[in-house]
């Protein structure tokens, strides 16, 4: 659950409700974590929806506030959820889709689809690093919440906008970029395509 307050609550109120043990929750959750994520128990009085409810409220709200903030929230749902780098938004915007594109280059635009995640506690950003943060669980319900198709196409412009921040020369002076890219988030985009 990663710390999610939401998610630790449901979790306890399927055990309680269940009579299961927390091992055997666990086993369920590596294999029908969509479907317990869906789910909310009987007993539940502090947080009445499931996990997977509340992060489809909040990003049907985001959707209509800021259509390009909905976009960056499913180019975020396909990377490593720790550390994102923001250059593979800003360099990466080519790829990126027409709603994204047109604002992933202006830092006003940007920052205001930032603002509207942020609203929301999708995100989290740290301004010193230049990442981005988004938690394992909204990942999941936000793929979870896109069809085959829809996947496959932000899953081709995730690869295709860090193809495009990678670095182009590799030497040592483009070490620490081609790291944050690999290690973060392109463990299988080794080379620039041409």
């Amino acid at each position: 659950m990663d710390g999610l307050p939401l998610a630790l609550d449901q979790a306890g109120a399927y055990i309680e409700e269940t009579g299961s043990s927390l091992a055997d929750y666990l086993d369920l959750c590596r294999t029908q974590k969509a479907t317990l994520l869906s789910e909310r128990g009987n007993f539940a009085t502090d947080h009445p929806e499931s996990v997977t409810t509340t992060f489809s409220l909040a990003f049907q709200k985001v959707q209509r506030a800021n259509p390009a903030a909905a976009d960056l929230l499913r180019l975020c749902a396909f990377l490593d959820p720790d550390a994102i780098p923001e250059e593979i938004i800003t360099e990466g915007a080519a790829d990126l889709g027409p709603v994204l594109q047109a604002i992933a280059t202006n830092p006003l635009k940007l920052n205001r689809a930032m603002e509207v995640l942020r609203k929301y506690s999708l995100i989290r950003r740290n301004s010193a690093t230049k990442t981005l943060t988004i938690h394992r669980l909204v990942q999941t319900v936000l793929k979870d919440g896109m069809n085959k198709r829809t996947q496959h196409r932000w899953a081709e412009r995730t690869v295709q906008a860090l193809n495009r921040a990678f670095p182009e020369n590799i030497n040592v002076s483009t070490w620490p970029q081609c790291k944050r890219c690999l290690d973060n988030h392109g463990r299988d985009v080794r080379t620039k395509s041409s």
